[in-house]
């Protein structure tokens, strides 16, 4: 393998992305900065674009030229985890070569001081030395010695002892020292940067620099670095640093640098933009925002060069010098993918050609050798577009199908139009590839499976649905090497050739086919291992995986792929049922129907079913058909054969009868027909039946009619017939009702009113006048209800109508809505129902109850009705002035006609009569108006509404308009508080007067 170092180059011999022109111009900028200025310079450009590589040969130049210029490079990422002032201070320190003054070492250790020594006595020292002494002595007073030898030798041993002890232990002198701990305050910081910096451009003869050279040697071995002219420092990687040590970096150069007259200049390199994210990292992205952060850099930098973009031409160009430079021998489709469609600076393509290397190292030389470019391309889809890379390993057909990857991810893919740019380009790679050889790229072979568990490989062998699914759920990224470790065992088991395994993997893979999400690719594959076993499994599937099955049937269909289907329904419809022993799937069946619901695959299914249907014991009424799948699927033959079969006993065929009639909706009405046709034979001749009997047959057929729908019974005879039949029945001679048997049976009277109201509904009007009238008279609240249902679906009730009509009850709501109905209810020729007498009785009723609300809401709806206003105002008209006086407002307009000279007087207090004349009244009328409202005015009484009803009087006559001014001036003139609107009456009444 050859690598790429990824060092800073001599843009002298090598520049290739002509990149010289801004050291050239660094050079500039470094010789012409201010004298006695701290000057700091801002190299701005995108990561690897070679701002390194400019400030070394920048460097270079300048320090070959001029030995009194010295670079120091600070690379603030590299200690991004210590203090940048105590690092940057000693990274200087050291590249000046000057010794560490003792302010600046308090920066880097800690100081130890000793205090005043103690002294003590000790006491353990003190009491051994008495023991030792008292022993001696009693030692030698037991010797046979002369006693003057005895007491001076004693006298001596004591002394020599106590002499020894006190020297070494009986005073103990104690030393206590004091540690000072690392003192780093910022004005510290500034002195020691002032300190080495003056030493160094410090300009000295040549015996000073000789004497300190000579003193540097002697201290230290090395000499320092002075009488400079410039120093320039480069602070490297500040856009890498968290977002705090950024910003204080650049404070502390601005804050205690900048204001030195030093030459010193500070070259930062960074990415602005990165820098600027960096710094205002929880500041929100805007225009204006923007220009503040490019603002608040400026405060830092005396002057900014700018790195352009590298141009793909460039780049291009550059990475075949790469290729040709270290002989790595890629081919040119490669090194384009590297550098037009992925590389966007020298960096990234130096990286890109190293990890191609390793990469290619994975695979034979043969193969590499056919796929180098397509190994590439995959390289570059695992790097920068994870997401889609890790699909396409789940589904290698993405690679051909970019497009629906793209749909489905468009609202949540950052990075979706550079990716969309980069597959329009190695799509023609992908698309010639063999399969077989993106397998062999994306996974490893049989390692891939070292990932997966082991017991979650038994449980695939041993087809553990539930375990896993769990650990599917759990482990999401293994899902993809599942399934490719279901396809081989799938593999395995169909080349065994055992039923059961083959059985149990389709049931495994059906079983995990919504959790794992296959592709449509890999299920066309799959679909293709089992055909030929398909007639020979569908008998043995679980009853658990029918529903599964169906579905995958289903997809695969949808895919074009239509054996599976094919094959369930002639498994499931194979039945004979013409042997008395037929066996048919009951559980498979219910999947077929659940899943299989087109209408084309009921007109398949409709023969089985209804033949099932017909001789089961209605095994399939729970099932939710829709109601499109119920039509087609029972027949209309189904229906006839059912009613052939029913009897006046509920069993199994009336209840299945009594199914469809509930859920099919588009039985025809010759069924229906059919239906009635076959009860009223079962029914027979009710002549001498006793009420029990009739009311058992009644039940029965309420039981059917219930389910037809309305007005379904056009040909009325056998309805009719039917109805007459067992409403009005001969015993011993003489006609019996029902209806009158039951009135006092509250039970058995709601079964019959349901029957006739059922039957009326379906009929829309076959019932006689007088059953109708009874009905109502034996529960009239039980018909109410039924009569309010039947109007909410649009009957007209024209039956009912002289028996409800004189029903004056308005306190019940339902009441009103049906005198109201029936008032507007009009004939085909637009002629109202009623009789004019049955009209003007009803409207009399009406306005004898106006105390109630809902009358008279109902008769301002009636008035709309041009003949019955003219029955209510006739009505109105008739009635005596006392009445109308206490007609509510909304009902005043219809009594205007009341007004006149000989009944105005009546109505002076009536103020909102008189304002409906006032508005609507005829002229002759008004002019009894104004004489109501004069008088009103002269006598002072009620001139508030008044002036009201007379600011809404429009007067033709010139003999009232005179009159009402005359009134109202003299009303002016005599009092003292005026109406204001007097005044506008006057002018109003005093215009075009004639």
């Amino acid at each position: 393998m050859k690598f790429i170092e990824d060092k800073e180059i001599d843009l002298n011999n090598n520049d290739i992305l002509k990149t010289k022109v801004y050291a050239d111009n660094l050079v500039k900028v470094i010789n012409n900065s201010p004298n006695n200025k701290v000057f700091t310079i801002g190299l701005f450009g995108g990561w690897g674009v070679g701002k390194s590589s400019i400030i070394k040969t920048a460097q270079q130049e300048v320090e070959g030229k001029d030995k009194k210029i010295k670079f120091i490079t600070y690379d603030a990422w590299k200690y991004t985890n210590d203090s940048f002032r105590r690092m940057f201070l000693l990274k200087v320190q050291q590249e000046l070569g000057h010794e560490q003054t003792e302010e600046m070492q308090r920066f880097y250790q800690s100081e130890s001081a000793e205090i005043e020594p103690k002294v003590r006595i000790s006491t353990n020292g003190l009491l051994t030395l008495v023991v030792i002494l008292l022993l001696i002595t009693f030692l030698i007073l037991q010797t046979n010695w002369d006693t003057d030898w005895k007491i001076g030798l004693s006298a001596l041993i004591s002394f020599i002892g106590l002499f020894i002890t006190i020297k070494n232990g009986i005073f103990q002198q104690l030393k206590i020292q004091i540690n000072k701990p690392i003192i780093f305050a910022p004005e510290q910081f500034e002195s020691c940067f002032k300190e080495l910096i003056s030493k160094s451009l410090k300009k000295e003869s040549f015996v000073q620099r000789f004497t300190h050279a000579i003193t540097d040697y002697v201290k230290k071995g090395s000499k320092s670095v002075t009488n400079l002219d410039k120093v320039v420092i480069v602070v490297d990687n500040i856009d890498r640093c968290h977002n705090s040590m950024a910003y204080q970096l650049l404070t502390d150069i601005k804050t205690f640098l900048s204001d030195e007259e030093y030459n010193v200049v500070f070259i930062i390199p960074a990415d602005d933009e990165a820098l600027k994210q960096n710094l205002f990292a929880n500041h929100k992205s805007s225009h204006e925002c923007n220009k503040e952060k490019e603002e608040f850099l400026r405060k830092f930098f005396n002057v900014t060069l700018r790195i352009k973009p590298h141009l793909v031409t460039e780049l291009n160009t550059y990475a075949k010098g790469i290729n040709a430079k270290y002989e790595l021998g890629f081919n040119d489709d490669t090194i384009v993918l590297c550098s037009k469609e992925f590389a966007k600076n020298p960096r990234r393509i130096i990286q890109l050609f190293n990890n191609l290397t390793s990469e290619l190292s994975l695979y034979p030389s043969e193969f590499v050798q056919r796929n180098e470019s397509l190994i590439c391309a995959m390289l570059i889809l695992k790097e920068e577009y994870s997401d889609y890379y890790y699909s396409v390993v789940n589904d290698v057909n993405l690679l051909q199908d970019y497009e629906s990857y793209k749909a489905k991810v468009k609202n949540e893919h950052k990075e979706l139009d550079e990716l969309s740019s980069f597959m329009r380009i190695s799509s023609l790679l992908f698309r010639l590839a063999k399969k077989q050889d993106l397998l062999q790229i994306l996974t490893n072979s049989e390692a891939v499976f070292e990932m997966i568990p082991a017991e979650i490989k038994n449980a695939l062998s041993s087809y553990d649905l539930s375990k896993i699914i769990e650990y599917a759920e759990i482990n999401g990224e293994n899902r993809r090497l599942i399934l490719d470790l279901i396809k081989r065992n799938v593999e395995e088991d169909i080349k065994s050739k055992s039923e059961i395994q083959i059985t149990n993997s389709l049931e495994l893979v059906v079983g995990l086919m919504p959790l794992l999400e296959i592709s449509n690719s890999i299920l066309k594959e799959i679909d293709i291992l089992y055909t030929e076993w398909y007639p020979i499994i569908l008998s043995k599937i679980n009853k658990s995986s029918h529903l599964h099955l169906c579905r995958f049937a289903a997809h695969l269909d949808s895919l074009g792929q239509h054996t599976l289907k094919e094959k369930i329904v002639n498994y499931i419809t194979n039945v004979n049922f013409e042997e008395d022993d037929y066996i048919f799937d009951a559980s498979f069946t219910e999947a077929v129907l659940t899943v299989f619901s087109s209408v084309e695959d009921c007109e398949r299914l409709s023969s089985f079913v209804s033949k099932l249907f017909d001789v089961t014991n209605n095994y399939f009424a729970n099932y939710k058909y829709k109601e499109e799948q119920l039509n087609v699927l029972f027949t209309d033959d189904l229906i006839k054969t059912q009613i052939e079969k029913i009897t006046l006993n509920n069993n199994v065929e009336t209840d299945k009868l009594l199914w469809l009639l509930q859920h099919k909706s588009n039985i025809k009405t010759a069924d229906y027909y059919a239906l009635l046709n076959r009860i009223s034979i079962l029914i027979g001749s009710t002549t001498n039946k006793n009420k029990t009997q009739i009311l058992t047959f009644i039940q029965t057929i309420l039981a059917y009619i219930r389910l037809i729908p309305n007005c379904r019974i056009i040909e009325i005879d056998n309805l009719t017939f039917l109805n007459n039949k067992i409403m009005q029945r001969n015993v011993n001679g003489r006609s019996v009702s029902i209806l009158d048997e039951c009135k006092n049976e509250n039970d058995n009277l709601h079964t019959v009113l349901d029957c006739l109201m059922n039957i009326y509904r379906i009929s829309n009007g076959v019932i006689t006048v007088d059953q109708l009238e009874k009905s109502v008279l034996y529960d009239k609240d039980y018909v109410y209800s039924h009569l309010i249902k039947l109007k909410n679906e649009c009957f007209t009730l024209e039956p009912f109508a002289t028996i409800i009509i004189s029903d004056n009850n308005y306190s019940d709501e339902r009441v009103i809505i049906f005198v109201e109905h029936f008032m507007t209810l009009r004939n085909n020729n637009g002629t109202i129902v009623l009789t004019q007498d049955a009209i003007k009785n009803k409207i009399k009723s009406l306005l004898d109850n106006i105390d109630n609300i809902a009358v008279v809401a109902m008769i301002e709806r009636l008035v709309n009705d041009i003949l019955l206003k003219e029955y209510i105002i006739n009505d109105i008209t008739n009635r005596d002035l006392e009445y109308i006086n206490v007609l509510p407002k909304s009902l005043l307009e219809l009594a205007i006609d009341c007004f006149n000279q000989a009944t105005a007087s009546s109505f002076v207090n009536n103020m909102s009569f008189l304002t409906v004349v006032a508005t609507k009244g005829t002229t002759e009328q008004k002019k009894e108006l104004v004489k109501v409202l004069t008088d009103n005015i002269n006598k002072k009484n009620r001139l508030k509404e008044t002036f009201t009803i007379l600011e809404t009087i429009e007067l033709e006559k010139t003999y009232n308009k005179q009159m009402l001014c005359s009134a109202l001036q003299s009303y002016k003139d005599g009092v003292t508080n005026v109406d204001e609107r007097v005044d506008f009456l006057i002018t109003k009444f005093s215009e075009n007067i004639k």
